[in-house]
């Protein structure tokens, strides 16, 4: 009549708890349960001794909130990373425009000063070539002649278009020079 229930129950920890601590039921003089006996556990005990009770989502939320929160943290730091790199770029390319002006600044300075010190030289040049040689003793007469219609002055200016400062200054340098090897030449024999 109560097998039904006996295989229900047999295997179930509280059962086979009764029949340890008050026996098998075949002896019907079994002590009656006192405080001494330790209850079994219920449910809710040997849930939360496994892990799986309430608390354990509200911990579960707990630590997705804090992975949310460090992912917050993470991309507000990519933002802020990325406003510096762009902040940084801007700089940069401000201080590239303004290394280029400055260059461009002292480039155009330089022309001028080409400019100028090739005007000198031309001036120099139309100096000598308005010179008054009347006053002048014979050999300087010649040297002066000698300087400026060299055949080394014709073939340095024919060959150039004397544009640049540089293509002057080693024509200006070899007729200046020579002049001064032939006035020393020239002196040392007595003016002849």
């Amino acid at each position: 009549m109560y097998v039904h229930w006996w295989e229900a129950v047999r295997d179930s920890q509280k059962w086979k708890i009764h029949v340890y601590t008050e026996g098998d039921g075949t002896k019907r003089s079994a002590a009656a349960p006192t405080e001494k006996t330790p209850r079994p556990t219920g449910c809710k005990a040997a849930n939360k001794a496994r892990g799986n009770d309430k608390e354990a989502p509200n911990e579960i939320n707990g630590m997705k909130e804090q992975i949310g929160a460090f992912l917050q943290a993470q991309a507000e730091t990519k933002v802020q990373t990325r406003e510096m790199m762009e902040l940084q770029s801007r700089l940069s390319a401000q201080k590239l425009e303004a290394n280029r002006l400055a260059y461009e600044a002292a480039k155009e300075r330089m022309v001028a000063k080409l400019a100028e010190e090739r005007t000198k030289l031309f001036d120099k040049f139309t100096e000598m070539l308005n010179a008054d040689t009347t006053g002048m003793e014979p050999w300087a007469k010649e040297m002066h002649v000698r300087a400026i219609t060299s055949d080394s002055s014709e073939k340095d200016m024919a060959g150039k278009s004397m544009g640049s400062l540089e293509d002057m200054r080693p024509f200006f340098a070899i007729q200046v020079r020579r002049i001064w090897q032939e006035v020393n030449l020239n002196f040392e024999n007595g003016g002849q």
